[in-house]
C-alpha cells in the first residue's frame, strides 16, 4: 500500500483498528508509513454517514449542552473565555490561572473581533456560538455531515466541504476535523484557496503518540476508526502543508489530559476491567507530559507568499 502523504510504498506495516465510540465494533484496516510515519486507513468506507449517527456522535450535541449550562457555568465561561481571547478582566485572569488548559490554544493567538472566521468541520457550531458570545461578528462554519444548513444571526453553517466555499476569510480553523477528511491533498489546497493572503489558518489535531500506543494499543482514543482517516506525525503533517504552499509559522503542543483519559475509558470498557481512577493515572500522564506533553497539537499556518510575524 502506498502512503497517500509521501507516496512511499516500501515496508509499510498494517494493523486492524475497531470502531468503539458509537458501539458498532466494526474492524478497519490501517497501515503506517515507514518513511513519514503517518497512520492511515487503507480504504475509505462507502457510507461514512453510518459513523456520524446524529443521535450518538458527540459533535452534533455540543451546542445543546452549551445552551443548557447552568447560570454559574455560563458566568464562569463568560469570564474565562473572554480572558482567553482578549486578556481582559480580573475574574477571567484568576480563572485562567486556575485552569489554563481549556483555553491554552486560544490564549496563544492574537484575535480580532472584526475578523472573518471559517470553522471547517464545525459540527453543530458550538464553538462559533461561544465566539459570538465573546464578541466576534463574522462567523461561518462548514460541515458536510450536518442535517441542514443553519442561519442564526451572524452565524452561518453550511452543509459543504471547504472546496465548495467561494469566499475568503481572515482566519480558517480546523478544530479536530482535519483527520476526518480522506483526501488530505485536496483539503489543504482548499485551505489555501479560502484563506486571505494575509490570513492565518489554525489547525488543531491529534498526532501519533508512541507513548500512548505502547500504553493503550488499539484502544488509543485518537485512532477513532473509521472517522479518523489519518493520525499524522510531525513529519507527515509538515510535508502535507508544504505541498499546498502553506508555511508553518508556529507549532504548539497542548497540555490536555482528555485523550489520555478517553483511551483508558475505552480500554476498561472493551476489556471489561475496572477503569483506573484519573488521580492514579496522573503520575503516568505526568511522565507522558515530560516526554511528549500530549498527542494534541496546534499548527498556525500562513501562505508562503505572505509570512508576517504573529
Amino acid at each position: 500500500m502506498e502512503c497517500r502523504i509521501c507516496h512511499n510504498a516500501d515496508n509499510n506495516s498494517e494493523a486492524i483498528f475497531t470502531e468503539y465510540e458509537i458501539g458498532l465494533h466494526e474492524d478497519f484496516r490501517y497501515f503506517r508509513c515507514s518513511r513519514c510515519g503517518c497512520v492511515q486507513i487503507a480504504e475509505q468506507p462507502e457510507d461514512m454517514n453510518r459513523y456520524y449517527d446524529p443521535d450518538k456522535y458527540y459533535s452534533f450535541h455540543c451546542l445543546e449542552r452549551y445552551k443548557n449550562r447552568s447560570f454559574m457555568e455560563r458566568w464562569i465561561d463568560k469570564h474565562y473565555f473572554r480572558y482567553g481571547f482578549w486578556k481582559k478582566g480580573k475574574i477571567g485572569a484568576i480563572l485562567f490561572l486556575k485552569e489554563v488548559k481549556r483555553v491554552y490554544w486560544i490564549a496563544k493567538l492574537r484575535w480580532n473581533a472584526e475578523a472573518s472566521i471559517l470553522d471547517v468541520g464545525c459540527g453543530d457550531g458550538m464553538f462559533l456560538h461561544l465566539m459570538r458570545d465573546c464578541g466576534f461578528k463574522d462567523l461561518t462554519g462548514a460541515d458536510p455531515f450536518i442535517e441542514n444548513e443553519i442561519h442564526d444571526g451572524n452565524i452561518t453553517i453550511l452543509k459543504k466541504d471547504i472546496n465548495e466555499i467561494d469566499r475568503k476569510f481572515d482566519v480558517v480553523m480546523l478544530n479536530h476535523s482535519m483527520e476526518h477528511v480522506f483526501d488530505q491533498s485536496t483539503l489543504v489546497k482548499g485551505i489555501y484557496k479560502v484563506l486571505k493572503d494575509d490570513g492565518i489558518a489554525v489547525i488543531r489535531l491529534p498526532l501519533f503518540s508512541d507513548f500512548l500506543y505502547q500504553k493503550f494499543g488499539k484502544y488509543v482514543q485518537s485512532l477513532a476508526a473509521p472517522r479518523h482517516f489519518y493520525l499524522h506525525t510531525l513529519d507527515s503533517i509538515t510535508r502535507l502543508f508544504a505541498s499546498a504552499n502553506l508555511q508553518t509559522v508556529e507549532i504548539i503542543q497542548e497540555p490536555y489530559l482528555s485523550g489520555f483519559m478517553a483511551s483508558e475509558k475505552i480500554r476498561a470498557k472493551e476489556t471489561n476491567t475496572p477503569q483506573i481512577h484519573w488521580q492514579k493515572l496522573l503520575p503516568v500522564y505526568d511522565e507522558m507530559c515530560d516526554k511528549y506533553k500530549s498527542d494534541c497539537y496546534m499548527f498556525v499556518l500562513q501562505k508562503k507568499t505572505a509570512i508576517r510575524p504573529l
